[in-house]
């Protein structure tokens, strides 16, 4: 990594490979600027803008991983329109909320938690066949976190001795894991 700035090819390829200290580098330099950009364009708290902007960051992170976002110039520009979006996919519930109670249903239902992969027998097996193939450490991290399925990100890292963003950051690249190890079984049978 180059002094303080931030380069697209580098983070495509520490995420690629995997390179967990350069990738933590570039990742607290990226998620910092996004939550400053919410911050400053659209006056959000510094909590909230911490968390969109790394929720932004986990879904780019999710499509390097699995191939979808590959050659991009401006990787950084692209985690900000991210950030962008979070912020108001945020509002506009929130908003709707406010407005007509809106749908529970829609804001329980979330297609990305893992707990939807489970859909049916087949996928369960697979799952915990791919569970199992991990190291013991994080086996008993993805445990413990499925079993915690709706508590809060920060109430679970504190509890397991974690930063909420390490938390964040080991669960997305373990459940991208997983993801992409029942996608491969599926795929073989």
């Amino acid at each position: 990594m180059n002094g303080s700035k931030i380069n697209s090819d580098e983070l495509l390829e520490a995420i690629r490979s995997e390179d967990r200290g350069t990738l933590d580098k570039i990742t607290g330099q990226l998620v910092g600027g996004m939550s400053l950009y919410l911050q400053n364009v659209y006056k959000v708290d510094a909590e909230l803008s911490g968390e969109m902007a790394h929720a932004a960051f986990e879904k780019v992170y999710r499509k390097v991983f699995d191939g979808e976002l590959s050659g991009h110039d401006n990787l950084f520009g692209y985690c900000i329109t991210a950030a962008k979006n979070e912020y108001l996919m945020e509002k506009r519930s929130r908003d709707q909320l406010q407005t007509d109670g809106g749908d529970i249903l829609n804001l329980i239902a979330d297609p990305q938690e893992p707990s939807t992969l489970l859909l049916t027998e087949k996928r369960k097996e697979v799952l915990i066949n791919c569970i199992q193939k991990l190291d013991p450490k994080s086996r008993k991290f993805i445990f413990r976190v499925l079993s915690n399925i709706r508590t809060e990100d920060r109430k679970l890292a504190s509890e397991l001795g974690y930063t909420l963003n390490n938390f964040r950051v080991f669960k997305t690249r373990l459940i991208t894991r997983l993801h992409k190890c029942v996608r491969n079984e599926l795929n073989e049978e």
